[in-house]
């Protein structure tokens, strides 16, 4: 039975991750709401986190001077460091990778960023972008794992809303977080 459990909890992980990801990749692009999604799979633990590049930055097209190539290198980096922004309550969880992706072009050289620009696209301002975050702990008690916080909005003030779907302990759900609550509870027996 639990073999037949654990392939049923697995196919739906499946479905809601290819699902989620063709709505991250073709869905709305909104201002001020982004989307998380958490998995716990055993004792892996994955999140996955789309953010609006101008809640993060302040812009979407490419940068055109080094005061925007700076805010998003600084906003990387802050990205990057997750225990500044991310919270788990309970579990024994050790990050084990974070990799932010950059919807720019960032390019130190001066000289060959600024023929770059030369040659981009007058509509480039119409286009929108995002910063991905991809996040994975690894568990010693994953059974343990009860809440998880995120304070992204202390950071980045556009941030509004952050939609999270979540797989915790064969349970689904779906939270939002705002500025006056950024805890989500994983209900569960122990």
């Amino acid at each position: 039975m639990k073999v037949v459990s654990n392939l049923i909890l697995f196919m739906f992980c499946l479905v809601l991750t290819v699902s989620i990801t063709i709505v991250l990749a073709v869905g709305a692009h909104e201002h001020g709401k982004s989307y998380m999604t958490v998995i716990l799979d055993d004792s892996i633990l994955s999140m996955s986190l789309k953010l609006s590049a101008s809640d993060v930055v302040g812009f979407e097209y490419q940068p055109t001077n080094e005061k925007e190539i700076e805010v998003i290198g600084q906003s990387t980096l802050l990205l990057n460091d997750t225990d500044k922004w991310l919270a788990l309550t309970g579990g024994a969880c050790i990050q084990k990778t974070a990799k932010v992706t950059s919807p720019f072009d960032v390019v130190t050289d001066k000289h060959q960023h600024e023929h770059e620009h030369e040659h981009e696209h007058k509509n480039e301002r119409s286009v929108h972008h995002d910063f991905l975050v991809d996040i994975e702990y690894s568990c010693k008690r994953a059974a343990a794992l009860v809440a998880l916080e995120v304070n992204l909005q202390s950071f980045f003030t556009d941030i509004h809303q952050i939609e999270v779907q979540w797989i915790i302990h064969n349970k689904q759900g779906l939270s939002v977080i705002e500025s006056s609550n950024q805890e989500i509870m994983f209900n569960h027996e122990r």
